[in-house]
């Protein structure tokens, strides 16, 4: 199943009638089952960050998206929607006013593909609009080679030793003792490999965190600006605000 997309029941009303619900930005990982891969950035890549995934539009898709929206947001209707209706009147649409994600200027030489994730719901007597937009991002997978040589096993470099009963008691002098064979000072590839995977997929969630922190901080910063137009003066912060659960875990730690 598909990952669950949850939704602000605030909603907006727009000109014409028309009310808004956003959706709840949520963290894709590694296992996250979300196929909506969009176009390649990064590199030399020029493409349309905008093309829509086709998958969007697709019928089961639509109807997860309208029923995770519709439990979240069905009491703030006085009577029950018909799901039929809203599922005949609903499109997939693109989202051009989300910011989309960003890369890091060590992040410009390399290959990502972006992921789309649903952003708001735009709601009417005649229509129901699913808006998307390039919201997070992946590695591109390195591509495999396929002119790449096979070994033929006739010959390889180790030699099979075969009819060992033909080696007599007198002709062993050659044979050497498993444990006296010298190591070899290579490191382990495959290790070492599987290691640092597993480090970028951290660091790739890190930096994704902190893109998402930054997000907020802008957001916040934005609305405070609309409060300060709308009230006549900016909103401090208090106390519980500047206190951050980072900063207070910091401090218990020095004091130990």
């Amino acid at each position: 199943m598909f990952q669950r997309v949850s939704f602000d029941a605030a909603f907006k009303i727009l000109e014409n009638k028309t009310f808004l619900f956003k959706a709840n930005q949520f963290e894709l990982f590694e296992d996250t089952v979300w196929p909506f891969d969009g176009v390649k950035i990064g590199s030399s890549n020029t493409s349309n960050i905008w093309s829509i995934p086709e998958a969007c539009s697709q019928e089961n898709i639509v109807t997860h998206i309208i029923n995770n929206w519709y439990t979240d947001c069905k009491h703030v209707f006085v009577k029950p929607l018909n799901i039929n209706i809203l599922l005949k009147t609903a499109v997939s649409k693109v989202d051009t006013s989300y910011p989309i994600v960003e890369l890091s200027p060590d992040e410009e030489n390399q290959e990502w593909i972006l992921l789309w994730t649903v952003t708001k719901i735009e709601l009417s007597k005649s229509f129901l609009n699913i808006y998307w937009a390039p919201t997070h991002k992946k590695a591109s997978q390195s591509r495999i080679i396929d002119d790449f040589e096979v070994q033929d096993p006739e010959e390889s470099q180790y030699k099979i030793i075969e009819g060992s009963q033909e080696i007599s008691e007198g002709n062993t002098a050659w044979i050497q003792d498993i444990g006296q064979l010298p190591l070899s000072d290579r490191p382990a590839l495959r290790l070492e490999a599987e290691l640092d995977q597993a480090q970028e997929r951290f660091r790739r969630r890190i930096r994704d965190a902190r893109l998402r922190a930054k997000l907020s901080k802008y957001r916040a910063d934005k609305l405070a600006s609309q409060f300060e137009r709308k009230y006549g003066f900016y909103p401090v912060e208090d106390e519980e605000e500047a206190q951050t659960e980072y900063e207070s875990n910091s401090s218990n730690e020095l004091s130990v």
